[in-house]
């Protein structure tokens, strides 16, 4: 045949092609390269070539394509089958994912209510008093999108017309109906500019107008909107507090505060010697601010009516300062308001520590420090320095003056979509920029609350992952089984058409692009319309999630849920027809064309040497399997730990918890014939129906192979849903018990340290106020009150405290600290567990008839702490060698100290409830000398578990807490001030507070409630935590994942009920002649296969419960050993009795479906097999 020779010129060099046909078959062609050809273009023969290649290529499809066309408009069903499954599968599983992906936004916005929608707070630090905003805005502008100043002052509030001045006496007890609460003085403008709080729904507000929170109008009985005014009592002393936040009650000024007022009032009051010629009034006047102001000028004993007098100013300000200090009542101003708005939450602008709040424009703190001046006495002395004050603080730029800087980043919602360290890098580099454009010198404490509050719901979203990635992996599994069925089916079907296109001239390869283009000729418009249907139902979804969020988020499909789909809709079609391919190119032409042939009766010989294989296939899938999951426990799961990648980790765990559900399933499946012996005899133990007995047992035993597909699905769907929905119950729960344990009570303040504890007289006046005036009356919210003391640990002079026994031979560091003997009747009882008693004390008990060991601790204590050693020889100290050893005196002890210890020491160190032990206390001087202190102590009780305290718990060896009484906790607090301040007053140091409430509170009460100690603590160092708000929205989210379940249900139910469609289809097909006998002997056929598919699934549920409840309790049994909560089983019992109800009506339709396409034809045509 004569060649065709074709030039293609590419850039400098010519080329030639030379397509020559070798032989009659137009599919071979000879390609050469020749470089030496010259000659012109010739670019139709290019074409051409082209066009041939393209012709040949679709010459080669063309077949399979028009035969899988016309196949699926013959028989529409396996087309509907595959399409559908494709379809749930790409459809579903791109949504999650796409949706799991915005989850963060979710997690964002849970945090913003919490914190306040602040990206980074500029605080003053312990050398500065307040924070240049107008500088700072300057300096961050091009890295941030915004910035704002804030104030917060605290005070109370209450209605105008039951208003009564306040008094001078600065110890005058709160009155109920005054709410204590903050007051946010912002700038409305630079927030709304800066997108900081975009939830928030108010206007600017003018000078006379104040929004307060809904809980505090409440409390009142103050209505918003309808021109109510309320009076409030604002504390200035709060305005010089460190970083401005109060470090006690009302009016407890303290020598911080002192040192910024000086360091304000210096600031903007120049020094200055004034002159006045004052008569005897004005020096009284003046002496009431000024009580030593005779002495200082001199005249305390002169008897003149006028004087000639001169004071420099910083000496006026000083002594102020001291008239402050003894009467801090002056710094408090009292302003009239009204109430434009109640505060229902936090809207994303301030943190929830805050409690009850009001908030202001910030002209408002320059009206209430005019205000506080105004009400100084003024005279001819004072009137100088007053009116400069006046007019500085009038002219002030209160910007420069910012107590806290909230500053937004820009871009920030995408960099709180990554993952938590990238989220951590991109923080660093941009607050490092932030600090840098700042300066080096630049004064004030930085801080990330919103990334600080994502922190902890990092644990969430990789447990979200994780169930993403079991429902990935289970639906997958189901696809395959699934298609596998369907191709195997439809193969099984076309055998003989299979034969006759064989017998044709079809060869193999021709049948295999059959095949593969019939398992695709679904999956592909699966995919697209998934990914569309995906896309409709996303755009609602993300358009809600948008409002919910208050965040803009595109309504687009990410990258990876494409990914996720697309391969998906490819890959299992490919899986699940390699065994039907691989069945029909395996047949022989023979046996494709026998009519009669019934792959159940199917005998295949193969005789194979060993030795000339060498490989086992079981035994080198199954060394592979232990090798993967060697591979994955000895280097994957450390891997995860060292490089701290948590996710990595619970991959592990949930690939290994898969493989476990399936071995399980696997094991099962040998005892599937005996309990479907055992449940048709149940079944068809009575009635007329008991006939079919051994024609169904005869169906199950011939079906056996095809329908063992179906009850593998159908325990797969079933152990994963029942197994996942009872452990995420069983876990959902056991957090719950666990929040509980860990607060101890209702409600608990926590945060009280040695420096700065809790506020113990306001809060027990408030609460002593609330159960008195209200005692027996529904406003009474309060059952109960404790308190527990801050740890001796914290004690600065302090190094170590231990116990001991004896023989000096097992020392340990613990953590000492006192309850009050009301505790037990305080706390949740249900986790307070006593693993043994001293037997010869006689303990009371509490409310609910447990021991409470508290008022023991208050027994026997006969040992007075003696002085401390003396130390001092020659005049100097002796160190103390920590490495000698106690002498050999002998020493008795008839009594020792009552303590409660946790049962861990007794387990790890065996201090028992039979042996004396000695608390070690490792104290210092104030000369930094070790002075060793024992006290000989005698344990009790042994702590199994105490509410409140999770560290009291079997895992913990160090620090474990150890109670003694409150007399003995003052006595060690006196010896220790001794030991440093001789002249220091001894006061107890609080570190939580318990409430108790009673059951029938609303949750407004309790958030009122919350409110109100939130504005007595008056600080972020004090954190309230209400646990019933707590537990509820981890209700919330248990409740949100269980409906993903039902979801994942009743998509594995469609799946289960196409394979078992499918499988009876092919039973009644391949027996259509048995069907056609069993009709003329007059049986009904209908019920024999009803009967069969309910026995399948019957057995099915009943093992798929066994396998799911028995994962579950084994991995909550492995939770509750670290946590050693008693064991509960709490089982989803709706979704149980759903899935059950699915499963039947699946069996029957399954069933039923298939055996109505020729129930109603006449006898002659079904057993001849006539359609």
């Amino acid at each position: 045949m004569p060649t065709k020779e074709l030039k293609v010129d590419a850039s400098t060099e010519n080329y030639k092609i030379v397509a020559s046909r070798e032989s009659e078959s137009p599919q071979r062609y000879r390609i050469e390269l020749n470089n030496n050809y010259s000659e012109k273009e010739d670019w139709p023969n290019i074409l051409t070539f082209c066009y041939n290649s393209i012709s040949l290529f679709w010459a080669k499809w063309k077949l399979p394509f028009n035969y899988a066309a016309s196949s699926n408009r013959k028989d529409k069903s396996s087309f509907s089958i595959g399409f559908v499954t494709v379809l749930l599968v790409v459809t579903f599983l791109t949504l999650l994912q796409n949706a799991l992906s915005n989850t963060s936004i979710i997690f964002l916005h849970i945090a913003e209510q919490t914190v306040g929608q602040i990206d980074m707070l500029m605080t003053p630090s312990d050398l500065s008093t307040f924070l240049n905003f107008t500088f700072i805005e300057e300096a961050t502008k091009l890295r941030a999108q915004g910035s704002s100043p804030r104030w917060v002052l605290y005070g109370e509030i209450e209605k105008d017309n039951n208003f009564v001045e306040r008094s001078t006496n600065p110890t005058k007890e709160m009155k109920i109906d005054r709410v204590s609460m903050a007051f946010l003085f912002m700038d409305s403008e630079k927030e709304r500019q800066a997108g900081l709080g975009v939830e928030w729904p108010f206007e600017t507000l003018g000078e006379d107008e104040i929004l307060v929170s809904s809980s505090s109008l409440r409390a009142i009985d103050l209505q918003p909107n309808v021109g109510q005014r309320v009076k409030m009592s604002v504390d200035l002393n709060s305005l010089f507090q460190d970083n401005g936040i109060q470090t006690g009650p009302l009016s407890n000024s303290t020598n911080n505060s002192r040192n910024n007022l000086d360091s304000f009032l210096n600031s903007i009051i120049p020094e200055q010697n004034i002159t006045r010629t004052i008569d005897a009034s004005d020096l009284i006047d003046a002496t009431r601010l000024f009580p030593n102001l005779t002495r200082i000028i001199g005249i305390d004993n002169s008897t003149q009516s006028r004087f000639n007098v001169t004071v420099n100013s910083k000496v006026l300000i000083q002594n102020l300062l001291q008239t402050i200090d003894e009467n801090p009542w002056l710094l408090i101003v009292n302003s009239t308001f009204t109430v434009v708005g109640s505060l229902d939450g936090t809207y994303s602008k301030v943190p929830t520590a805050l409690g009850n709040y009001a908030v202001f424009e910030k002209i408002v703190l320059k009206k209430i420090m005019i205000s506080f001046i105004s009400s100084l006495s003024s005279n001819n002395l004072l009137e100088p320095i007053l009116n400069n004050l006046y007019t500085e603080i009038k002219n002030l730029e209160i910007d420069q003056f910012a107590m806290s800087v909230c500053v937004i980043f820009k871009d920030r919602l995408s960099a709180y979509m990554k993952s938590t360290t990238e989220r951590k890098k991109d923080f660093i580099l941009l607050t490092n920029s932030i600090v840098g454009s700042l300066g080096d010198d630049f004064d004030a404490t930085f801080s990330l609350p919103l990334n600080t509050a994502l922190q902890t719901s990092s644990f969430i979203s990789i447990l979200l992952d994780e169930v993403l990635f079991a429902v990935v992996v289970v639906l997958s599994m189901l696809a395959v089984i699934l298609i596998y069925s369907l191709l195997l089916a439809d193969i099984q079907e076309k055998t003989f058409e299979f034969g006759m296109l064989r017998t044709l001239g079809l060869n193999k390869n021709n049948l295999l692009r059959l095949l593969t283009i019939q398992s695709f000729y679904f999956s592909l418009p699966a995919i697209l319309t998934g990914i569309y249907i995906c896309y409709v139902i996303y755009v609602p979804l993300s358009y809600v999630l948008s409002n919910m969020t208050f965040t803009e988020i595109r309504p687009y499909l990410t990258f990876g849920a494409l990914i996720l789909g697309v391969s998906l809709g490819i890959i299992l079609p490919f899986v699940g027809s390699i065994i039907p391919v691989r069945r029909a190119l395996t047949k022989t032409l023979r046996d494709a064309l026998d009519i009669y042939h019934n792959v159940v009766f199917d005998t295949t010989v193969s005789i194979k040497r060993l030795q000339d294989i060498g490989v086992s296939i079981i035994q080198t899938l199954f060394a592979l399997f232990l090798v993967v999951i060697g591979i994955l426990v000895y280097y994957v799961v450390p891997l995860s730990f060292i490089f701290n990648l948590l996710s990595m980790f619970f991959r592990v765990l949930t690939i290994i918890l898969l493989c476990l559900v399936i071995g399980q399933i696997l094991m099962v499946s040998s005892i599937q014939p005996f309990l479907e012996r055992s449940i048709l005899s149940v079944i068809l133990y009575w009635g007329s129906d008991r006939i079919l007995k051994d024609v169904v047992l005869k169906n199950l035993q011939s079906h056996r192979p095809r329908n063992r597909k179906t009850s593998l699905m159908f325990v797969i769907c079933l152990a994963y849903v029942l197994f996942a929905a009872t452990m995420f119950t069983m876990q959902a729960n056991s957090l719950s018990d666990n929040q509980s344990w860990f607060a101890g009570a209702d409600i608990v303040v926590t945060g009280g340290t040695m420096n700065n504890p809790l506020p113990d007289t306001a809060l027990r006046s408030y609460l002593n106020t609330v159960l008195v005036k209200y005692n027996n009356s529904s406003r009474c919210i309060v059952e109960d009150y404790s308190f527990a003391t801050v740890p001796l640990n914290s004690l600065k002079n302090l190094d170590d405290l231990t116990i001991i026994d004896n023989l000096y031979f097992n020392e340990v560091t613990v953590s000492v600290m006192a309850l009050e003997e009301n505790y037990l009747d305080v706390s949740f009882n249900s986790y307070y567990m006593v693993e043994k008693v001293r037997p010869e004390l006689n303990f009371q008990t509490t409310g609910s008839g447990k021991i409470n060991f508290l008022p023991s601790l208050n027994t026997n204590l006969s040992l007075e702490l003696t002085e401390p050693p003396s130390l001092v020889y020659s005049g100097q100290y002796a160190p103390y060698d920590e490495n000698r050893l106690p002498s050999n005196t002998s020493k008795a002890y008839l009594s020792g100290v009552p303590i409660a210890i946790s049962n861990s020491l007794y387990e790890n160190y065996y201090f028992g409830v039979d042996s004396m032990v000695r608390l070690i206390f490792y104290f210092r001087d104030m000369n930094r000398q070790y002075i060793t202190h024992e006290i000989p102590s005698l344990p009790i009780i042994l702590l199994k578990k105490l509410s409140g305290f999770p560290s009291i718990s079997r895992l913990v060896r160090n620090r474990t807490p150890l109670f003694i009484s409150l007399d003995m906790y003052k006595k060690i607090l006196e010896y220790s001030d001794r030991l440093m301040m001789p002249e220091k007053p001894t006061k107890i140091s609080y570190s939580r507070l318990f409430i108790k409430v009673k059951q029938s509170v609303s949750d407004f009460q309790i958030e009122g409630l919350v409110n109100d100690i939130n504005g007595i603590v008056n600080s972020d160092a004090f954190n309230v935590v209400n646990l019933k708000a707590d537990i509820a929205a981890t209700k919330t989210a248990s409740d949100l994942i269980m409906m993903f379940f039902y979801v994942v249900s009743f998509i594995g139910m469609i799946f289960c009920f196409f394979v078992l469609w499918l499988s009876f289809t092919a039973n009644i097909r391949e027996n259509v002649w048995e069907f056609g006998v069993l009709r003329a002997i007059g049986l009904q056929v209908m019920k024999l296969y009803i009967y069969e598919a309910v026995t399948i699934v019957i057995s099915c549920i009943i093992q798929g419960f066994v396998i799911g409840c028995v994962t579950a309790i084994a991995l909550t049994l492995q939770f509750n050993l670290f946590t050693e909560m008693p064991f509960a089983f709490y089982m989803n019992v709706p979704l149980f009795v759903v899935l059950i109800l699915f499963s039947l009506v699946v069996s029957c339709l399954g069933a039923y479906l298939p055996a109505a396409e020729i129930k109603d034809k006449p006898v002659a045509f079904v057993i001849k097999g006539l359609k």
